[in-house]
């Protein structure tokens, strides 16, 4: 019985004592579009990233305007120097004008934030200073070590004569903390909705049943073994009788 009374005690320090191991979520990567003019008729784009030091490899679909602009050409930037990039477009390509695609891959992660892709192109005749023209970005593919990542699509509305470096719509932290607040009232809704239909649900939302799990087993272990003392000291008991 003493064995047995140290076994049960062994577990029960084991469940309290375990460390928990957080997981934490990667930070999600962000591409957005950045242009400027470089002469009057001419103007460069960007395709600018932030948190790419969890990406190895992605692809990048860059969608303009051909009825305003020209591609002249476009190349991989800073943050792909030691990079492979393969760019296929209406100049080094087969894809239509107004569409351009790159493909890019690292033998390590990407820095912390840069340039990936640089582009250049003319207006054509007739855009008038004040006219407004539309890029757009759709990440696609992205991967690390630790998996497949996700990055938002993001778009720039270019005003033709405007000074300086011209920044398209990257997500806000009011707009992702809004999102955030909007999932949890769905979250909330389904909830009510699964208590409604009468369906009971047990299942903690964590984002990472791991260590759940670890304590369920090891508490229905300890119970097991808690039990089968009992039932064995009963028995003895009975025998003595």
């Amino acid at each position: 019985m003493k064995k047995g009374r140290r076994l049960v005690l062994g577990l029960l320090i084991l469940i309290f004592t375990i460390q928990p191991v957080t997981v934490m979520a990667a930070e999600k990567p962000e591409v957005s579009l950045k242009g400027k003019h470089v002469t009057e008729k001419q103007l460069e784009v960007y395709c600018y990233m932030e948190t790419g030091k969890q990406i190895t490899n992605g692809k990048l679909r860059v969608y303009y305007d051909k009825d305003q602009i020209k591609l002249l050409e476009s190349q991989k930037s800073d943050l792909m120097e030691e990079g492979l990039c393969e760019i296929n477009d209406c100049v080094n390509g087969n894809k239509p004008e107004g569409e351009l695609v790159a493909a890019f891959a690292s033998s390590k992660t990407l820095g912390t934030k840069g340039n990936l892709l640089a582009m250049k192109f003319e207006l054509k005749e007739g855009v008038e200073k004040g006219a407004e023209i539309t890029f757009s970005v759709k990440p696609e593919k992205l991967s690390g070590d630790n998996g497949d990542l996700s990055a938002e699509d993001s778009e720039l509305i270019f005003i033709v004569g405007k000074d300086g470096e011209q920044s398209g719509n990257v997500p806000s932290d009011d707009d992702k903390d809004k999102e955030n607040d909007k999932d949890k009232e769905n979250n909330k809704d389904k909830e009510k909705d699964k208590n409604n239909s009468g369906k009971k649900s047990n299942k903690v939302n964590t984002g990472d049943e791991t260590e759940i799990i670890t304590y369920a087993a090891l508490v229905g272990g300890t119970l097991v073994v808690m039990a089968g003392f009992a039932v064995a000291a009963a028995k003895k008991r009975k025998r003595k009788q």
